[in-house]
């Protein structure tokens, strides 16, 4: 019979105090051992750093020879890429991205608003903590083509325990003439402050004013820009502006201004106009320099502005108005979008990054504008989208104007430099079937022509064919608040407007892409719910990984039946734009692409190209109009038929080199615009042809000319109005020759480009102004300004540099990446949407050798710990059975304890065994 526990002298030795306190000291021992294992087993690494040396001028030589990048600034967001602890994804090694905007660089990085590097997620793997809205000294090296990684090993730090190591790197940088600053305002010492106005958040930079005058004759606009540089330092700066002009825009003339003096520009090759400015810098004389870097964005630079000192920089472009049902539109650019840069950088990426002013934040900068409009005709309403306007009846300028002259002018109350200036008018008059305009010198061989035609197009057939809308959504950080919720109204527009036999997918992407479905949704009332449900969900916030929407929306499945129609709306803000344009080149037989352009400042060149190689329609909406009516318009035209194939014969010899080519299609209310050359004068006969909905058509442009011809066109034999049309001409040419290099450079073509932008005194790519004093004025090297932007009106600072709460930001990653169709295996389970993408980065050979090796060693720790625990706890069993005061019941715990102390030593040594290998692989 079984006796109670209490009554066995087994039972009461196990539960004698001695006993007892054995158990309870195993368990103990015990609980340390798992603890230690749990807290290094999803890292097998840890980190030995080697000491620096204690001399901080030596430790900063020896930085400055070892790493390839040092610059101080803030950071502005933290992304930390999570991975599984499951074992199926191994750790990614520099996990961590930072985000910093520069305030100082000293060594490897041009001037530029912001800088990436990477670095590891924690002390176990040598990465270096950043907190957002912190600022550091950076000392980081290259890791691959276009990362920057750093670590807690190496001697970044904190800016204000920076103070040593600053002393020495400006020491070094005068000496090797690296050294460039960015926002003066912020930097340590050696430096320029910012002057601040007390109570005013006003803060002067170098940039005090900029005037605008246009004068619009018909409808090409010859425009004026004055910018006004001062100096409101103690000591000589070089001043660099970026700004935006029009993207069709031929900039054919500028002046640098210096008291009463004028010194006229210099048209150069880009690098030789750079080294000319670079040599009158260095000596000490005054000189300014012009540089395109977008076709829509250019940096003007004035070097050795003398403290008090008052340089104005004018320049001069030329370009034709929009047109179309009767109204002219004029638009003068006045702010950059802050641009992102994709994963793998961009190239330029510091040329079209300026700083940006946070909210309640003033330059000091201002701008006035006033236009002249001749049209020719009546002007029967004129009205500005985004700015407060003065209107002046009767015209009191030049005297040679005519009855229907107009003068407008900008309202002070208006003067911030924010959002794009945009004057429609209309005129009055039947609506003419074309226009012509010429220019032609009386010793010239040859002249040039523009050419505005709108043929009407009757459609051969009444059938609708169904169409597959493709809508694809910019949801990132720069479109959160307004915009995307104009980009909803829109969308909702959209498909509930559909016709019964349509389809539609819905894109939307920013760091990553997802999609409503995988298959197209017919129009039914529950898919049409289940589409808006989607919109509403919308929110922007993320990077604008533009080119994975793209090639999302083109790898869908095509239906040979229907229409395909890719419809885009983003403002734009990217910096990889030939990319995105060399994608939709690509495909541009696919599906029609329409672009829109959200926003105040939206990127016009990108949003026109994408759709004129797309073979679309390109539409604005900024913040203020009604988004119903733009996307009726939109419908309207992609309802009525499109004139395709078209060709214009024009009626002899002696018409060439005709703009663009080929020729875009024509819809319904949009004009055909040509730009040409002509050799042969006299009145010819002009032939518009081509097919709408695969049947052939033809018109002719009737035109009157002095012999009574009936239909003649008169191409004159000289004409010295419109003198501007060569620098147009000159213009659409290398915008041609440009989009033919969207997919990549051809040293032929950028010859031809460059030597005829030469000829024709405009600024590109390749070529620039540069003008020059020729006597010093100044001994004193100074310190370079970056003048920096006004964010675009309703544009989310939060959205794109991020909330002060929000530190980090966390995406999955996994080797999946970018699936644009089927199943996604890994990444699907971990719920990521079809179409998406998964922020990755690829690990090399030697990532990958250092996790397997990571691994085994991992796994030998284990296999110890496990043989140890079962050991001690076999041990401590049999010691249980014996007598308290029995020896070898002491020897045994004994073992069993001393058999978990090893352990702990053992994993120890095992886990730092695994960094040594790792730091010696790389």
């Amino acid at each position: 019979m079984r006796q109670p526990c209490q009554l066995t002298a087994r039972c009461h030795n196990f539960y004698s105090m001695p006993n007892l306190k054995k158990t309870l000291s195993f368990l103990v021992v015990s609980f340390i051992a798992v603890a230690q294992f749990a807290a290094f087993a999803p890292k097998a690494q840890a980190c030995l750093c080697a000491f620096p040396d204690p001399d901080p001028q030596k430790m900063v030589e020896k930085a400055w020879e070892e790493y390839d990048v040092i610059f101080s600034g803030e950071v502005t967001s933290v992304s930390k890429t999570k991975y599984d602890d499951d074992g199926m994804v191994p750790p990614i090694p520099y996990a961590t991205t930072i985000f910093l905007q520069v305030f100082q660089n000293w060594k490897g990085i041009n001037q530029g608003q912001s800088q990436v590097i990477r670095t590891g997620d924690g002390e176990f793997d040598c990465g270096y903590t950043f907190q957002k809205g912190e600022r550091y000294l950076v000392y980081a090296q290259k890791y691959d083509v276009s990362d920057f990684i750093t670590s807690g090993c190496g001697p970044t730090k904190k800016l204000v325990d920076a103070s040593e190591d600053i002393k020495y790197l400006n020491k070094l940088s005068s000496e090797t003439s690296t050294a460039q600053t960015n926002d003066p305002s912020m930097l340590p010492g050696g430096t320029l402050n910012v002057i601040t106005k007390e109570g005013e958040g006003v803060k002067e930079f170098p940039l005090k004013h900029t005037d605008v005058r246009a004068e619009i004759s018909g409808f090409i606009s010859r425009v004026t820009v004055t910018q006004e540089f001062v100096n409101p330092y103690t000591e000589p700066i070089e001043a660099v502006y970026t700004f935006p002009l029009p993207q069709n825009a031929a900039v054919d003339a500028m002046e640098m201004k210096i008291g009463e003096r004028v010194i006229k520009a210099q048209i150069k090759k880009r690098e030789e106009a750079r080294q000319l400015y670079e040599e009158a810098k260095d000596s000490g004389r005054r000189a300014g320099l012009l540089e395109q870097e977008r076709p829509n964005i250019f940096t003007q630079s004035v070097a050795n502005i003398l403290p008090e000192d008052s340089i104005f920089i004018t320049i001069q472009y030329i370009e034709t108005l929009e047109y179309e049902r009767g109204t002219y539109t004029f638009v003068f650019p006045m702010t950059v979008g802050p641009r992102y840069i994709p994963f793998g950088g961009v190239a330029d990426a510091e040329s079209i990054t300026p700083p940006v002013l946070k909210p309640g934040e003033r330059s000091g900068h201002d701008i006035s504008l006033a236009v002249e409009i001749d049209a020719g005709f009546a002007i029967n309403d004129i009205r500005s989208k985004n700015h407060k306007i003065l209107k002046v009846t009767d015209y009191f300028g030049s005297v040679n104007r005519s009855v229907y002259a107009r003068y407008i002018e900008l309202s002070a109350l208006d003067s911030i430099p924010n959002k794009d200036f945009i004057l429609e008018y209309d005129v009055g008059g039947d609506e003419p079937q074309f226009t012509l305009l010429t220019h032609k010198k009386p010793d010239s061989d040859h002249g040039y022509f523009v050419l505005i035609a709108q043929p009407q197009l009757t459609p051969t057939q009444d059938e609708i064919t169904p169409k597959e809308m493709i809508c694809v959504v910019d949801s990132s950080g720069s479109m959160h608040g307004e915009p995307i919720s104009r980009v909803k109204q829109v969308m909702r527009y959209a498909i509930k407007n559909l016709n019964p036999n349509d389809t539609f997918y819905l894109f939307s992407f920013s760091n990553e892409v997802s999609a409503l479905s995988e298959t197209p949704l017919a129009n039914t009332p529950e898919n049409i719910e289940k589409g808006l449900r989607y919109i509403n969900e919308l929110e922007g916030g993320g990077g604008t990984e533009m080119l994975k929407g793209v090639k999302a929306a083109y790898a869908l499945p095509k239906d040979d039946n229907r229409l395909r129609y890719v419809v885009m709306l983003t403002d734009g803000y990217i910096g990889n734009e030939d990319a995105i344009l060399a994608e939709i080149q690509a495909h541009q037989n696919d599906a029609r692409f329409f672009s829109f352009g959200i926003g105040s400042s939206p990127n016009r060149f990108l949003i026109e190209q994408m759709a004129m190689q797309g073979k679309g329609i390109s539409f604005y909406l900024n913040l203020t109009e009604d988004s119903d009516k733009v996307i009726r318009d939109f419908y309207e035209r992609i309802a009525n038929p499109v004139a395709t194939d078209i060709e214009i014969n024009w009626g002899d010899e002696g018409v060439s080199e005709v703009y663009p080519n080929p020729l875009q299609d024509i819809f319904s209310a949009k004009p055909l615009y040509v730009i040409g050359k002509y050799t042969v004068a006299g009145y010819r006969f002009i032939t518009i042809k081509g097919k709408i909905q695969g049947e052939p058509f033809e018109t002719q442009l009737l035109g009157e000319n002095p012999e009574d011809v009936y239909g003649a066109i008169t191409f004159p034999q000289q004409n010295t109005e419109n003198e501007g049309l060569a620098s147009i001409w000159a213009r659409q040419k290398v915008k041609s020759l440009e989009a033919s290099m969207y997919r990549g450079e051809n040293p032929q073509t950028v010859e031809e480009i460059t030597n005829l932008a030469l000829a024709y005194s405009i600024v590109t790519k390749y070529t620039s102004f540069v003008a020059f004093e020729e006597k010093p004025v100044t001994d004193q090297p100074g310190k370079t300004v970056q003048v920096p932007v006004e964010l675009p009106e309703g544009a989310s600072y939060e959205g794109i540099f991020g909330s002060e709460d929000s530190a980090v930001q966390e995406t999955y990653s996994d080797p999946s990446g970018y699936a644009p169709s089927g199943s996604l295996g890994q990444a699907q389970d971990r719920g990521t949407t079809f179409g998406g993408n998964i922020g990755v980065r690829t690990s090399d050979v030697r990532d990958t050798v250092r996790t397997v090796a990571n691994l085994l060693l991992s796994g030998l720790g284990i296999l110890f710990l496990i043989i140890t625990i079962i050991s001690s706890a076999v041990l401590a069993t049999r010691a249980f059975k014996k007598p308290p005061t029995s020896s070898r019941a002491k020897k045994y715990l004994i073992i069993g304890i001393a058999g978990l102390v090893i352990i702990l030593i053992i994993w120890t040594i095992i886990s730092y065994l695994s960094l040594g290998f790792s730091a010696a692989i790389g």
